[in-house]
């Protein structure tokens, strides 16, 4: 094989789990004899999965075996020299070396290094209260934490147990504690568990813990630990009181473990992270990589970095830094946060942003929420499932999807979070060719039955761009006009509600405001509008001989009072209401409005689009005007009206469109 540059001699690696473990057998799996590693963890074990540890304590799991990937002689087997209970307390970048010292003997002792691998990952939160240091308050966090916590469960035999924290840990080690027939209490500064789905959504979970024999109690700060003389945990303090506890789990959490890397001025970001280029080098230093829950990742749906601690970005991180320390090249773009989790038999998923997360990025958005079986309506088995969609007002692209149900609800996150990575729209999604069959979905999946409702709402609260880009997002500069002409609205104090141009179908479309939607451009009889004022300078150059007949009260005059504006420019200022009163001021009773659905197409691009033109954007068939006709349809002879059509990917924009009988 040959090496885009000379491969690293020695790599030393500080932490033998997921992403240290990754990175180091990648490496030496492309180089072979070319590299040396030497890795270090200070605990038991290496290669195992954590995320397995509350269906261990639950019992689900016997042996403990069973959740280590791979064993430390297993990593010497495979050329890399795995030093177990050994912590590494100092790095010297300068000199290239580390310290490393051993828990056994208590030996300390420097390693050289070319190239250093940084997979520390995180640490349990310990809040900084009176008694958390208690005897009895335990952190999950490592297979020693729960062999710690297991020990204790056996021994003091609790009867009482207070869990701080409704996360993922939270929530999952309470339901281990409840089939250990322990009287368990969750204990939540949140106004519902499950703070990574929106409180909607969390609500469900809620109501799932409740029905296992949960105290959940939210919208609670502990303020404290009392312990008995004997220095083990008695209660958990609260700000409403006191809560007996045997034993307290804290779920609350983890941070980066960072200490050594802030120790010598690595760069860490906001969340106490590493941070690292996408080939997972540290920023500003060529020779030190670092990976898992120890660094920072970019969100890739909100463009906002976010510490993550889950072991698929670990191993994905770790396989990385292998490639890249062989001379090879691999880079980790980033995450779109997807995860799954349990309680009892409810199923829970997210991906993508909340709520808060879309506000705080800046989006403007629609949600939705949908119910639904996990199977055909009548197949024998079927659960609910309950699916929340976030999209992008403007653009319909996707930001998020929740999803909480019974067996077979969670997976179908997998479908939303690859529509994320793609950036996919709403609209794309809902042609998605799923699999079908009565014993896994209805005929259309909650997911496609979400997002079907999802881009009808995007298409009632704004511009929706049909067969946008692949990023999801139009730019076409006409979309902001009608924007201008509300700000000019606004600014002159007329509360008429302002209307929406459409950059996919280049009509105007109104929105509601209040309890209230007013559409414009409409044609009025001429007696139904006294005092409009002299405009006959702007009809008297009319092509239309019904227009010009009609006089200087007809409709759609004012469309032309900007001279030379075109009709675009004209509809929207229709749209906006400049120069129009209400006919009731005349006197006169408001007309009902007859919407009939047309549909356009566009010769260029082949777009078709369902629109509702107000009646003054009908065209006269013998001038094939679009600027509207004072006269009614009837009296004109209008059979035909256009559309012009302004979306940036129709190649020939601007030319003439396309004519399509009423």
């Amino acid at each position: 094989m040959t090496y885009a540059r000379p491969v690293t001699e020695r790599i030393v690696v500080i932490g033998a789990d997921a992403a240290g473990m990754s990175a180091a057998s990648q490496a030496k799996r492309i180089a072979g004899d070319a590299v040396e590693i030497v890795a270090f963890e200070r605990g038991t074990y290496s290669s195992y999965a954590a995320c397995g540890i509350p269906y261990w304590v639950a019992g689900d799991i016997g042996d403990p075996e069973r959740l280590i990937a791979r064993s430390p002689d297993a990593h010497r087997l495979n050329g890399i020299d795995l030093h177990m209970r050994t912590e590494v307390e100092e790095i010297d970048l300068a000199a290239g070396q580390v310290t490393a010292r051993d828990l056994a003997t208590g030996r300390s002792y420097r390693e050289g290094f070319d190239s250093l691998v940084i997979a520390t990952g995180a640490v349990p939160v310990r809040p900084p209260l009176p008694g958390a240091e208690a005897a009895g308050v335990f952190g999950v966090q490592t297979l020693d934490d729960g062999a710690a916590l297991l020990a204790d469960l056996n021994q003091v035999k609790p009867q009482r147990a207070v869990v701080v924290g409704g996360g993922y840990i939270g929530v999952e080690m309470a339901e281990a504690l409840v089939r250990h027939g322990v009287a368990v209490t969750v204990v939540d500064h949140a106004a519902q568990p499950m703070t990574t789905l929106d409180p909607d959504m969390g609500e469900a979970v809620h109501r799932a813990m409740e029905g296992i024999g949960i105290d959940v109690r939210t919208d609670i700060a502990v303020t404290g630990f009392e312990t008995g003389r004997d220095r083990r945990i008695r209660s958990v303090v609260t700000a409403d009181g006191s809560i007996p506890a045997d034993v307290v789990v804290l779920g609350i959490g983890v941070r980066p473990n960072t200490a050594l890397a802030r120790g010598v001025g690595l760069p860490l970001g906001d969340h106490g992270g590493l941070r690292t280029n996408v080939q997972m080098q540290v920023l500003g230093h060529d020779h030190v990589w670092a990976g898992g829950d120890c660094v920072e990742v970019l969100n890739l749906v909100s463009g906002q970095y976010q510490h993550v601690a889950l072991g698929t970005h670990a191993n994905k991180q770790g396989r990385v830094i292998g490639h890249n320390l062989a001379g090879s090249y691999a880079t980790f773009p980033g995450v779109v946060g997807t995860a799954v989790s349990k309680v009892c038999h409810l199923e829970i998923a997210r991906t993508g942003l909340r709520e808060r997360d879309a506000t705080r990025a800046g989006f403007k958005y629609v949600t939705v929420t949908v119910k639904s079986g996990t199977k055909a309506g009548y197949f024998p088995g079927t659960q609910q499932m309950t699916v929340k969609m976030t999209a992008e007002r403007l653009s319909g692209r996707l930001l998020g999807v929740q999803i909480v149900g019974y067996e077979g609800s969670a997976k179908r996150i997998d479908t939303a979070a690859t529509a994320l990575w793609n950036h996919m729209t709403v609209e794309d999604m809902i042609a998605l060719d799923l699999g079908y069959a009565p014993p896994f979905a209805p005929v259309w999946d909650p997911i496609l039955v979400a997002a079907r409702r999802a881009a009808a709402d995007v298409r009632r609260a704004g511009p929706l761009s049909v067969g946008s880009h692949s990023s999801g997002q139009c730019h076409d500069p006409e979309a902001g006009f009608a924007a201008v002409l509300r700000a000019e609205r606004a600014r002159r104090g007329d509360k008429a509600t302002a209307a929406t141009h459409h950059p996919s179908d280049g009509q105007v479309e109104p929105v509601r405001s209040g309890k209230r939607v007013r559409r414009f451009g409409r044609a009025r009889p001429a007696h139904r509008r006294a005092g409009r004022g002299d405009l006959s300078a702007d009809r008297a150059g009319d092509p239309c001989p019904a227009r010009r007949q009609a006089g200087p009260d007809a409709a759609g005059s004012h469309l032309r009072r900007g001279g030379a504006a075109g009709p675009d420019v004209g509809l929207a200022r229709a749209a906006a209401g400049l120069g129009r009163r209400d006919p009731r001021a005349a006197g006169g009773r408001r007309r009902p409005q007859r919407q009939a659905a047309r549909h356009a197409a566009c010769s260029s691009c082949r777009k078709t689009a369902a629109t509702r033109p107000p009646r003054s954007v009908w065209s006269c068939t013998r001038t094939r005007s679009s600027t509207g006709c004072a006269r009614p349809r009837r009296a004109c002879g209008i059979r035909w009206f256009r559309i012009a059509c302004t979306s940036s990917r129709c190649r020939s924009h601007g030319q003439q469109p396309q004519q399509v009988l009423a």
